[in-house]
């Protein structure tokens, strides 16, 4: 989704990625128990995504289950291997992996639809090791950064500056780290509005429709013809009548929808934005995909509207962009 970009060292991402080693409710209690989506050995390739992959063997063509955890985990990991050019296994064991990313990497269906550029720079951790992945002509100023390092070193700010600075020469900004969060069937839970206030979902001509969008520019695009990751629905919070806070689903990729939330001034701290993500996410998942939730590391407040939506931290990530364009979250 469009936003501000906050940034911060990445202490209290790292700690919230590790909840995922956490037993609860019977989910799978180490990364590797979810059940892979790939045969082994294999992060990339060309075909469908996991999750469409899930509903061509479900009853009914065209099925719209809504995911699992199983589901959406292994969606994020399916995504995580396109992007970076990885397999399954380094994303996953506790290693910190120095990886070429394909230059067609953006062609995979499981790639989120950013824009492509020269100077692809990202870093991942599902919370073991790690992934470091960029275009082949940079890495050999990348390999002498992160050879030999474990996770919370790949992520440490005095070696995160130092590739700022290898990226700024070929004119692109890094952003993060940042955290992750996914839902799915067995944790988003329903946060009903707050008293006054009511939530209802509405769908892509609608979110398309609405006016005044300069108002809500993290869960809104400005011109929503501009974008390839179009917003799919939205969740409106309403009070007397009057629009006070927006979450809108974009699709990022085939699989992932992102939510992105607004709250008016005067309207925030009344548990709004749980509710409207809730409901969001609830309706994502109807669709058969994937909700998951993006913010900085510093923004505090969007961590526990996550949180109390019901979604998990999944991973966190460093993603760069060209200098000259807009910040990405």
């Amino acid at each position: 989704m469009p936003n501000a970009t906050d940034q911060a060292a990445g202490p209290l991402a790292r700690r919230l990625v590790g909840e995922l080693r956490r037993p609860r409710d019977n989910q799978p209690t180490s990364l590797s128990e979810v059940p892979s989506p790939l045969p082994a050995g294999e992060g990339t390739g060309e075909g469908e995504t996991a999750i469409a992959r899930a509903d061509a063997q479900s009853s009914g063509v065209g099925s719209r289950r809504p995911p699992t955890w199983a589901d959406a985990f292994n969606a994020a990991v399916e995504m995580l291997c396109a992007e970076t050019g990885c397999t399954r296994e380094q994303l996953l064991d506790d290693g910190v992996h120095i990886v070429r990313r394909p230059d067609d990497a953006p062609m995979h269906p499981a790639h989120r639809r950013f824009p492509p550029h020269p100077g692809w720079i990202s870093i991942v951790s599902t919370g073991s090791g790690g992934v470091v992945a960029a275009q082949e002509w940079l890495l050999p100023e990348l390999r002498p950064l992160f050879e030999g390092c474990n996770r919370d070193e790949m992520l440490m700010p005095i070696r995160l500056a130092r590739l700022a600075e290898v990226a700024s020469q070929h004119n692109v900004k890094l952003y993060g780290p940042w955290p992750r969060f996914l839902g799915a069937s067995e944790n988003i839970r329903h946060v009903p509005p707050p008293a006054s206030y009511t939530v209802r979902v509405i769908d892509r001509d609608a979110a398309d429709r609405i006016g005044d969008r300069l108002r809500f520019p993290n869960a809104l695009y400005a011109e929503p013809s501009k974008t390839a990751r179009a917003t799919m629905l939205a969740a409106v919070a309403e009070r007397d009548g009057e629009i006070v806070g927006l979450c809108g689903a974009t699709s990022d990729s085939d699989t992932m929808w992102q939510l992105g939330i607004d709250v008016i001034a005067g309207h925030r701290g009344n548990a709004i934005a749980p509710a409207m993500a809730s409901a969001a996410a609830r309706a994502v998942m109807e669709h058969g995909r994937v909700p998951y939730y993006c913010t900085t590391s510093a923004n505090i407040p969007s961590m526990r509207t996550a949180l109390a939506a019901g979604f998990r931290p999944a991973w966190v990530e460093v993603l760069a962009r060209p200098a000259d364009r807009p910040p990405l979250i």
